[in-house]
């Protein structure tokens, strides 16, 4: 819902506008302190810029309409410690706080073209607190449970950062990002992020080398041009996109600190995203990003390698697969009960259903998830275009940590929502992927977001584009990635 049908037009002229201090108000009453929360929560969390079209993104995902594998999802990070007792899916610690603009959202998760994970400091400092908490489970012989105060320093003063893993693709032809601070007056400013030649998203007017720069349209600060006639930020000295915080904060007491977000899950999930990096075949064994990005690369490996640590993930794995056969035998009871019910009540429909069976009761094996259609037989060749690259079996009884924690990555991503035919297509045109883009269109049903996506997040009308490689490549690029950018920034060369 919009500000302007949420609220009265009285009160929407309280709301702080562009270029005017909220300072220069005679007076701050409550109704306008009330209203500026209000707009903290319509800022991006990358960006902080405010947008009506926000999406929720959650860190971690589970096969969606499966409540097995949800409630195993669960259970498993409850068991590793991380996570709240009560966790589940949809909790505030598994949302970014705010929601995140739609396109970056789609260039997030479903194209990988930038990750997000913790910055330096919040890396170093969580990985103490897991080294601590790991020696204490290995002094007690594994009776132990790790504990951590989210509402303690460094869960409450967490920063993040981006990692452009294909910046050529994020922001092409000299496309910038616009990211907003506030001052001391709550008043927005912009600063321009290109990425420079390394690779890394750097500020446009922080040049150590004006005078390689030039302006063919205002954007905030020069731009380089290589010898393509591409348009880069400065120079690998000018200053990197900085660390940002969750959210802007508010001073409270501490014993009222809401649980927010929570880092290690942002963790997880770059984890996947940088190791989904690193399986691509022309990145395999080689270093393509900058120093900066390569070391929180490194480190993001460090801290997820301690959060599955080694004595305690392969418990968790089992307890989560005792969770999720519980799970399966209600489910099957009750849907037998049902059944047995239909079969009493006698009689069949016009539709061909059993007197009295609801429709979700009349679905076949194929929307059970029991054999063909979305959930069943076409399952196969999803997974073996997922972003994965390949399904990961079931770990058995004998398996290492290493195959364990494997397969709970892979659990934990939704078995790493496959792609569609036409990201398929565009991705592997980009030569992004390994996986083959010849797969029939006409089985896109059988690994749609319908099974696939994330959990709550709404699903998108495509828009019509003409089948090819090339064509999906230009849709993609002008109407799902470079959508929200600063129309003063686009470079036409």
């Amino acid at each position: 819902m919009s500000v302007l049908r949420e609220y009265d037009p009285e009160t929407v002229k309280t709301f702080p506008i562009p270029n005017q201090s909220v300072a220069s108000s005679v007076s701050c009453t409550e109704s306008e302190r009330t209203e500026r929360r209000h707009f903290s929560n319509e800022l991006c969390f990358i960006t902080k810029k405010f947008d009506h079209g926000l999406k929720k993104a959650h860190w971690i995902n589970a096969v969606r309409k499966s409540k097995p594998d949800k409630v195993a999802v669960e259970a498993f990070l409850q068991q590793l410690g991380t996570v709240e007792r009560k966790f589940h899916l949809n909790s505030a610690s598994n949302l970014s706080p705010p929601q995140v603009d739609a396109t970056l959202h789609y260039t997030l998760d479903e194209l990988g073209f930038f990750a997000i994970t913790c910055s330096k400091d919040t890396l170093h400092a969580l990985s103490d607190l897991l080294d601590a908490e790991n020696r204490q489970f290995d002094v007690r012989g594994g009776n132990y449970t790790r504990y951590f105060n989210r509402r303690e320093q460094p869960f409450t003063n967490a920063t993040y950062g981006m990692v452009l893993l294909h910046p050529d693709h994020f922001l092409p032809r000299g496309q910038i990002l616009t990211v907003y601070t506030q001052d001391v007056h709550k008043c927005f400013h912009p600063t321009h992020y290109a990425p420079s030649p390394d690779g890394a998203l750097r500020d446009t007017a922080t040049s150590s080398h004006p005078s390689s720069f030039t302006s063919p349209v205002q954007t905030g600060g020069p731009v380089l041009v290589d010898d393509n006639n591409t348009y880069h930020a400065a120079a690998d000295t000018s200053q990197r996109l900085p660390p940002f915080p969750a959210a802007i904060r508010r001073i409270v007491p501490v014993d009222q600190v809401p649980l927010s977000l929570n880092p290690f899950l942002v963790i997880l999930n770059a984890d996947m995203a940088f190791r989904r990096y690193l399986r691509i075949p022309q990145y395999e064994g080689q270093q393509h990003l900058c120093a900066e990005y390569q070391e929180l690369v490194e480190l993001t490996g460090s801290v997820a390698d301690k959060i599955y640590y080694r004595r305690i993930v392969s418990d968790a794995f089992r307890h989560s697969q005792i969770v999720r056969k519980a799970v399966v035998a209600d489910e099957n009871a009750d849907m037998a009960a049902a059944e047995n019910t239909d079969v009493a009540m006698g009689g069949v429909d016009e539709h061909g259903r059993l007197s009295g069976q609801s429709q979700s009761q009349s679905l076949t094996p194929k929307g059970r998830g029991q054999g063909g259609g979305r959930q069943g037989g076409g399952k196969q060749g999803a997974l073996r275009n997922s972003r994965f690259g390949l399904e990961v079996a079931e770990p058995g009884p004998d398996a290492s940590d290493e195959q364990i924690r494997d397969y709970c990555c892979y659990l934990i991503s939704g078995r790493d929502q496959p792609l569609s035919h036409k990201e398929q297509v565009f991705v592997s045109s980009l030569g992004l992927h390994p996986g083959a883009a010849d797969q029939n269109p006409e089985d896109e049903e059988s690994y749609s977001e319908d099974y696939f996506g994330i959990e709550d997040d709404e699903d998108d009308e495509e828009e019509e584009v003409q089948e090819g490689p090339e064509s999906y490549f230009q849709a993609a690029v002008a109407d799902k990635v470079l959508q929200w950018q600063n129309p003063g920034g686009v470079v036409s060369v």
